[in-house]
């Protein structure tokens, strides 16, 4: 009986631990490797390996980004994304202005995705580049 009960106790914590493991994995939206320096909203961020996940929260909008060697955490707020693109596989999706990269969107198999807010830092980087723009535009018609 005794043997029983531990084979049993044995059993239903080895499948609890195999189910959380599940639920993590399935939690995990986008895995990437980004090669160069973004910002999410008004955070900037180095380069690395990323994890991409859902809070686990009630609010889908929530989501984390964790770097693979746990030097840069935060959380973000999204909204769904207003595309009609279906992907295959997951990918991020960044926008960029000069040399500053900022995360736009998360699409994900299956799913519209996750959109951003344009950030503050986000607008003046835009702005910059549009002046820079239409400067270079202005003397290449003056001949200078």
């Amino acid at each position: 009986m005794r043997k029983a009960f531990v084979t049993t106790a044995l059993g239903l914590v080895v499948s609890a631990m195999a189910s959380r493991r599940a639920l993590a994995i399935n939690d995990e939206l986008v895995r990437a490797s980004i090669p160069f320096s973004f910002h999410i909203a008004n955070t900037a961020l180095p380069p690395g390996d990323y994890v991409i996940k859902s809070t686990q929260g009630m609010d889908r909008s929530l989501l984390e980004i964790r770097k693979d060697d746990g030097q840069a955490v935060m959380f973000f707020l999204t909204e769904p994304a207003d595309t009609s693109t279906r992907v295959d596989t997951a990918r991020l999706v960044f926008d960029r202005y000069g040399e500053e990269r900022f995360l736009h969107a998360i699409l994900i198999p299956g799913d519209t995705g996750n959109q951003l807010r344009v950030s503050t830092r986000e607008s003046e980087a835009a702005l910059a580049t549009a002046r820079a723009a239409a400067g270079k535009a202005v003397q290449t018609e003056s001949g200078e």
